[in-house]
């Protein structure tokens, strides 16, 4: 018994470090913001090769943001040698992920996007991947916090609840995809 509770001690601490470390590290934004220039990423999962120097990479991208809703991480562009696909999941519980086949400004993409919640936020995780005219495949990603609008009174507890209406994360994908260029 006592093991099992010295177990649970560490995998619960594992756990807080994990997510301080996490979080910790993330710029916020309070306003509309030009998000740099990003370098390609050069890791992906195993599965995947990624090349020293991709042939795409994002340019500055101007995103909005509020104290409602607001981007943890910046987002970013990974260059992939694999093809397209997109093995949609049954399942619609954010917590577990869910991914979705969409078309955005006519380009077809997959969504996966997955939910987590800290003290007093929401943190959405989303993943954009689509086909580059060339062949490899694009992976966007970013973090997005979103407060919990009933820790406010009324009426700044109605403009969260607006404000976290009208963010719309597929019109974020679609200027990262409208912003990526082929480098030379």
């Amino acid at each position: 018994m006592k093991k099992l509770l010295i177990l649970l001690v560490v995998l619960v601490a594992l756990a807080a470090v994990f997510l301080w470390w996490h979080y910790a590290e993330s710029p916020t934004q309070e306003e509309v913001t030009d998000v740099p220039a990003t370098q390609p990423a050069t890791t992906t999962p195993a599965t995947t090769e990624v090349s020293e120097q991709p042939p795409y990479m994002l340019t500055a991208v101007s995103v909005a943001s509020s104290s409602y809703v607001d981007f943890v991480t910046s987002p970013e562009l990974a260059v992939a040698s694999s093809s397209y696909s997109c093995a949609v999941t049954s399942t619609s519980t954010p917590v577990l992920g869910e991914t979705t086949e969409r078309t955005i400004n006519g380009k077809t993409v997959c969504r996966f996007y997955v939910a987590d919640g800290a003290a007093g936020s929401v943190y959405h995780q989303y993943t954009y991947s689509t086909a580059a005219p060339t062949g490899e495949l694009l992976v966007y990603t970013f973090t997005v916090r979103e407060v919990q609008c009933m820790n406010y009174d009324e009426p700044q507890a109605s403009e969260c609840a607006a404000a976290q209406a009208a963010f719309d994360p597929d019109q974020v994908a679609a200027k990262l995809i409208m912003h990526t260029t082929r480098t030379p």
